[in-house]
């Protein structure tokens, strides 16, 4: 060593203290040995804990330890370099195909959105005209608006104005907090529960009651209750997505950023396969030269 190197610490000694007797009494009986030597088995998993633990801690004893170590983290250093100096500056937008990006065009281009849960009290029965009257029927609706109003007045309380967005999941809780699953509810009535990306200003998708008081709403929070054909509607807006504006060559460079990533997906084996390619003849060409220095 150099006078200039700093020299290592001294390792500890290990100390193990006595194992508990019942810990010996289960190995005993597990490897059907005697208690000495449940004892050393004991010892033996305690060193190498301690002694992983140590190196885990210490990556120079990691690596004094084990050489191979730095083969590996070097493999690791060169192929993360690969990847971002050679692959992903090889395969960047402009090398996305207009077909595969073509998928990602709703994600870029698209009306206004709402990202939202609702839950609806509906009239029990299937979804067939005889439902759709019985929703607009005043003693249903009587006995669904205390439980939608109920529902509405929990979530609002979790969901107060100036709080951090939450997400589906609290109101999904919210509602069976406020409605346990186990606990019937009034005869007639039903729950229905869905989560959904909304294009709500749609008219011939969306029942008139739905797009009069879904498509003003421009912030997350609580809305509702509100009739439908369906019942009564309480929704909870996590977020809203405004309706794009561009240019179609706007949208087609979003898009194939939009798909930048699912198109590295699948052309990193490809890419893989060319390296392997030239590596393969690179070795060819040396062995072949070698052949001929040789002759």
């Amino acid at each position: 060593m150099f006078a200039c190197e700093a020299s290592a610490p001294p390792e500890a000694a290990l100390t193990i203290d006595a194992p508990p007797p019942a810990v010996l009494e289960m190995i005993a009986e597990r490897d059907g040995v005697t208690p000495e030597e449940a004892a050393r088995t004991y010892e033996a998993v305690i060193l190498l804990s301690d002694s992983f633990r140590a190196r885990q801690e210490d990556p120079a004893r990691r690596q004094r330890e084990d050489p191979s170590a730095w083969t590996y983290q070097s493999r690791a250093i060169l192929a993360r370099l690969w990847l971002q100096e050679v692959f992903e500056r090889e395969v960047d937008a402009d090398t996305v195909p207009p077909e595969f990006a073509a998928r990602f065009r709703d994600e870029v281009d698209h009306p206004k959105l709402h990202l939202a849960c609702q839950v609806i009290v509906m009239p029990t029965g299937p979804a067939d005209e005889a439902m759709f009257a019985r929703a607009k029927q005043e003693d249903f609706r009587a006995a669904a608006a205390p439980l939608a109003e109920r529902i509405a007045a929990n979530a609002r309380g979790f969901f107060a104005p100036g709080k951090s967005p939450a997400d589906c999941d609290s109101f999904t809780r919210i509602v069976n907090a406020t409605v346990p699953p186990s606990q019937p509810l009034a005869e007639g009535l039903r729950l229905k529960q869905e989560q959904s990306v909304f294009p709500s200003c749609d008219r011939d998708r969306f029942v008139e009651g739905w797009v009069d008081a879904m498509c003003p709403v421009d912030a997350p929070g609580v809305i509702g209750p509100f009739w439908t054909d369906f019942g009564a509607h309480v929704v909870y807006v996590a977020e809203v997505l405004p309706t794009t504006e561009g240019t179609p060559a706007s949208y087609e460079a979003a898009a194939r950023n939009a798909a930048l990533d699912a198109w590295r997906t699948e052309e990193f084996p490809r890419a893989l396969y060319r390296v392997l390619q030239r590596l393969d003849v690179q070795i060819f060409e040396h062995s072949l030269a070698d052949h001929h220095h040789k002759g």
